[in-house]
């Protein structure tokens, strides 16, 4: 029976300042009264940059359990698979190559 790993993403701290389509300032748009929400931001729409933290877990692999930090040239390093570019990528893109990357390497 082949095992297909599975990885787990928690985007532990980031360091990215800027949102995504250069948005104005909560409080600029709150005093236009076109601001949305905060609780309306979506993972899926948060693009990983230099200097975010992200922990990593392999389903059944304890010894692959990984706490990263995206370097200065956007990529982490990962055992069995080795440098992965991750800056510019969302988290399920991200966890989706390492995913394949991981099995072509059993």
């Amino acid at each position: 029976m082949v095992h297909l790993p599975f990885l787990s993403f928690v985007l532990a701290g980031c360091a990215s300042s800027q949102v995504k389509g250069g948005a104005a300032p909560i409080e600029e748009t709150q005093q236009q009264g076109n601001a949305e929400p905060v609780n309306n931001i979506r993972v899926s729409s948060f693009i990983l940059g230099v200097g975010d933290s992200i922990d990593i877990a392999v389903y059944r692999n304890d010894d692959l359990k990984k706490s990263i930090k995206i370097d200065s040239s956007g990529r982490i390093m990962f055992p069995l698979i080795g440098d992965v570019q991750a800056a510019g990528k969302d988290i399920f893109r991200l966890r989706d190559e390492m995913q394949k990357n991981l099995y072509r390497s059993s």
